[in-house]
């Protein structure tokens, strides 16, 4: 696949930004990102532009140029949107077309299932259906793999390093029960759990995961699940620089939008970790039907984006998802 800039990436965006009517069909060939294969909000007025992390509008040519010159590259994404996924595989191509082959760190992936993915791969298998299998997908309850298939593809096509970036669930209940105190004291250092995150960014993590559970958390939960979220940015941050141990071509982290953030995601871990490596933070988001303007969206604050691009997407549609919390935390108050 040819680089993110080259012709047959921007024509099928800048038909998206002409307002064209665009119909789901196979990609001519590989150097071609399909069109969005959701129908909804799909014509808004952001939907195909690309903002830097200034909130100003730029060009998917900007956006490639920073793409190539960087040793690690964060796309962050919304789990069910399936055009996320084909936007992270179109990077993963375009990343190969320059000549590297970096490691691809999973959020999906937990430590515990590394083992199976590697001995998977030692295989030489290129069935990413038997991938999705090896990985407990579905049954660990991620979105279906069908729509994660075409980064495997990528992966498998060009025989990509991969490797599990998640803590293991039962690690991550420990963090939530205990704190920190839960992990030995290198894995503290390393996901800068020593050091208290900076007032603001405390402050503003903390209305993202209340805002992101509807209101319905309880002030105490708060500050444990702070921990988890930090606990998990900075396992994802370390996975991605003891790869890049490995690997000299770097890595491309597949993760959601909360965890590629520069200011307290796991490129900022990366980044202390490796402070001579160049990282770049990706943000996929969905438009809404009312927000128009980017500043709707309430990305970042009065020093930018936390992000160095943000691509805006067709948005899934879904269930209303405070209404099952809702319940969920009726139940727990009746028992």
């Amino acid at each position: 696949m040819q680089r993110l800039a080259r012709t047959s990436w921007i024509r099928k965006f800048a038909s998206v930004l002409a307002g064209l009517c665009l119909q789901a069909t196979v990609p001519a060939s590989a150097l071609d990102l399909p069109d969005w294969t959701i129908a909804n909000l799909r014509d808004h007025s952001l939907v195909g532009t690309v903002w830097d992390n200034n909130g100003t509008k730029t060009s998917f040519a900007a956006m490639d140029k920073a793409i190539a010159g960087a040793d690690h590259v964060a796309v962050g994404e919304i789990h069910d949107n399936p055009d996320h996924h084909l936007i992270q595989a179109a990077i993963v191509e375009a990343i190969v077309a320059d000549g590297r082959k970096p490691t691809l760190v999973f959020e999906m992936i937990p430590e515990r299932l590394n083992p199976a993915l590697q001995e998977f791969l030692a295989s030489g298998s290129r069935d990413s259906d038997a991938l999705g299998t090896v990985l407990e997908w579905n049954k660990r309850g991620w979105p279906d793999w069908s729509i994660y298939r075409p980064i495997a593809d990528a992966a498998l096509r060009h025989d990509l390093p991969m490797i599990a970036g998640d803590l293991d669930r039962d690690r991550i209940r420990a963090v939530s029960r205990k704190g920190k105190g839960a992990l030995d004291p290198a894995r503290i250092a390393r996901y800068g759990l020593d050091q208290p995150l900076e007032p603001r960014s405390q402050t503003a993590l903390k209305k993202i995961l209340f805002d992101g559970h509807c209101g319905l958390l309880p002030e105490a939960a708060l500050s444990p699940m702070v921990t988890v979220q930090r606990a998990r940015d900075g396992a994802l941050g370390d996975a991605m620089a003891s790869a890049a141990v490995d690997n000299g071509d770097g890595t491309i982290l597949i993760a959601g939008a909360g965890h590629v953030r520069k200011d307290w995601g796991a490129p900022s871990i990366l980044a202390r970790l490796t402070p001579q490596a160049k990282v770049l933070s990706i943000a996929l988001v969905e438009v809404s039907e009312e927000a128009d303007r980017i500043e709707d969206y309430e990305l970042g604050n009065a020093d930018g984006l936390p992000y160095d691009f943000v691509i805006f997407t067709p948005r899934s549609k879904r269930e209303d998802p405070c209404i099952g919390l809702e319940k969920h935390f009726k139940k727990k108050k009746a028992e």
